[in-house]
């Protein structure tokens, strides 16, 4: 006992708290998520030094290594945008038949907004746009070419 409680105090502790059931499985699968992010962290982190090298290899000059790395990321990370737009940057540079269908391809079912639309109109050959349709005021996607190119 504490000195402070008097000898003659009869004092009894506190019996533990129970938490209800929903409490418990509310904080299991919060730490659910937190265990998934952090097994996830470390793809991530490479998979962003990588976008980054790609990019420093596309603004050198040196397409195919840059399309080669942004594919990777692409693999790594299927949802990646920047890796999608990056890699197909570098395909339409790389200006031949065979990489503008590569390029073609990344895009599919890729929504597109005014920025990517800027970035892609420095590197794609005008005769691609006609494969475009809007889909809203603001996103334009890829339509199903009849064919190859």
């Amino acid at each position: 006992m504490c000195q402070s409680v008097p000898p003659n105090y009869d004092a009894q502790t506190l019996s533990p708290h129970e938490y209800p059931i929903w409490i418990k499985g509310f904080g299991a699968v919060v730490a659910v998520f937190v265990l998934t992010s952090l097994i996830s962290v470390p793809q991530n982190i490479i998979a962003g030094r990588q976008l980054c090298s790609a990019r420093k290899m596309f603004e050198r000059g040196d397409f195919k290594q840059a399309a080669d790395s942004y594919k990777d990321v692409v693999s790594r990370v299927p949802g990646s945008s920047e890796a999608h737009l990056g890699a197909t940057e570098a395909y339409f540079s790389i200006h031949t038949q065979e990489t503008d269908q590569k390029a073609l391809d990344l895009l599919r079912d890729i929504k597109l907004d005014k920025y990517d639309v800027k970035r892609l109109s420095e590197v794609m050959p005008e005769k691609y746009w006609d494969y475009f349709k809007a889909i809203d005021q603001k996103n334009i996607m890829l339509e199903e070419p009849t064919g190859k190119l």
